[in-house]
């Protein structure tokens, strides 16, 4: 092997060594896909009312449906709660006839 080629693969290994560290070192969003056509996003906070809770919203973006899942730090345990389409109840609320449950 020449000096030339040896080179060469060096900085071709150097490239390829940043790109994968540049991948590794890049926040990505947390997504939730569980089925095709639907996108979910999570958030956390607190829960209000609920001493010692925490809270992870799930929402579909695609038809604002909302469940809530509250975590217990003094027990470790979890309460998932079935969601609400919050666009629903809100047009149920102006007397838009969303039939609310």
């Amino acid at each position: 092997m020449t000096q030339r080629s040896v080179l060469a693969l060096i900085v071709v290994n150097a490239a390829l060594l940043a790109g994968l560290a540049a991948m590794l070192v890049t926040p990505r969003t947390a997504e939730a896909q569980f089925t095709a056509g639907d996108r979910y996003t999570m958030i956390s906070g607190f829960a209000a009312g609920r001493s010692n809770n925490a809270a992870v919203y799930l929402i579909n973006l695609n038809n604002g449906a909302v469940a809530p899942i509250f975590i217990s730090t003094a027990n470790d345990s979890l309460e998932v709660f079935s969601g609400r389409v919050v666009s629903r109840d809100t047009a149920s609320s102006r007397g838009g006839g969303g039939g609310g449950r």
